[in-house]
């Protein structure tokens, strides 16, 4: 019993390293730990990106118009809308984030109830596909991507990055985000875009003298299965199942809509700053159940005071913080009423 506790510690002291060098197994790990590699940050792509926003806004007044016309003109490539009557789709269509591209026909079709800020974005990322696709596949060449389907799922990921980039230029967005302290919400009306694509596009400004806050993502389903992640230093995030009860992430499904912010404070004393939302994507019709997540960044405490969900935290005082830990099996907090599982790390931090 002894020798196995000694074994679980290792075990533990090691992943919880967070530069580990562990080798990826699946190709969603594999793109996972390139783009945590990279800082999520592709100075490449963000220049195609602004060339190609400069190119497509020529073509309409709006955004959305300017990028409908350009698929046509440069593309052949044709939208339409297509309604549900029932609440499932037809036999053998998929339908992902309200839409679907149709190669055959050179069509991008979209259901009837996908928003405008959804529009905008899978307009945009067809754009990439096919005006960038060189730039992406130069990024993708890369030894830590070691099978077509890591490659492919890294191809999608740098497209949607590229039509972020296009669709919230670098240095404006961040201009507007220091000038607004972090205001997602006023951020996504600005840019017409959603919470969490403002959330995606505020952990790619890395740039190097020019970066904004530090942040991590986290998005769950209301299982508590984590779906993305983009970690820091210090701040362990799960790749598998579920992290701690008590963040922020899991406390926003009890207020949908609604911003929750939250000081933590983990048992190496570590604290960060947590603001968590709910994102839901509406059903079609009524028999359509919607799709829940709930999207988190977090940020280090000594950041928090550059951002409005500081305002009226006394961060000095460490009553404020929630006592957290990364996962009940990785947390010595052994007093914890949320408990779930027994720990398999030493007991010394509380």
């Amino acid at each position: 019993s002894a020798k196995l506790t000694d074994v679980a510690q290792a075990l533990t002291d090691f992943f919880e390293v967070p530069e580990a060098d562990t080798r990826s197994v699946t190709p969603a790990e594999e793109v996972d730990d390139f783009l945590i590699d990279r800082r999520n940050h592709f100075p490449e792509l963000e220049a195609a990106a602004a060339a190609m926003r400069t190119e497509v806004e020529r073509q309409g007044e709006t955004m959305m118009s300017a990028l409908i016309d350009s698929l046509d003109r440069r593309h052949g490539i044709s939208v339409v809308n297509r309604g549900r009557v029932t609440g499932q789709p037809p036999v053998g269509e998929r339908f992902r984030n309200h839409c679907r591209y149709e190669r055959e026909n050179r069509t991008l079709v979209f259901l009837d109830n996908a928003s405008i800020s959804t529009r905008r974005f899978q307009l945009a990322r067809v754009a990439a596909e096919l005006t960038l696709r060189d730039s992406i596949e130069r990024e993708i060449d890369d030894p830590r991507l070691s099978s077509d389907a890591a490659r492919g799922q890294a191809f999608r990921a740098l497209a949607s990055y590229t039509a972020s980039a296009a669709l919230l230029p670098y240095d404006s967005f961040l201009e507007d985000a220091v000038d607004c302290r972090y205001d997602i919400e006023v951020l996504r009306q600005r840019y017409a875009a959603s919470f969490e694509q403002v959330a995606h596009r505020l952990i790619t400004l890395r740039r190097r003298g020019a970066e904004g806050i530090p942040f991590a993502f986290l998005r769950s389903n209301p299982a508590g299965h984590a779906t993305k992640r983009f970690p820091l230093p210090g701040l362990p995030l799960p790749r598998y199942g579920h992290a701690c009860p008590l963040w922020a992430i899991y406390q926003s499904f009890q207020t949908p809509d609604r911003v929750v912010r939250q000081l933590a404070e983990f048992p190496d004393r570590g604290r960060f700053l947590f603001i968590a939302r709910t994102v839901t994507k509406q059903p079609a019709t009524f028999h359509e159940p919607p799709v829940l997540h709930s999207v988190m960044l977090a940020c280090e405490a000594v950041h928090a005071d550059e951002t409005v969900y500081a305002d009226g935290l006394d961060l000095s005082a460490r009553e404020m913080a929630a006592r957290v830990g990364a996962s009940c099996r990785l947390c010595p907090r052994v007093e914890c009423l949320h408990r779930e599982e027994e720990p398999i790390v030493r007991s010394d931090a509380h």
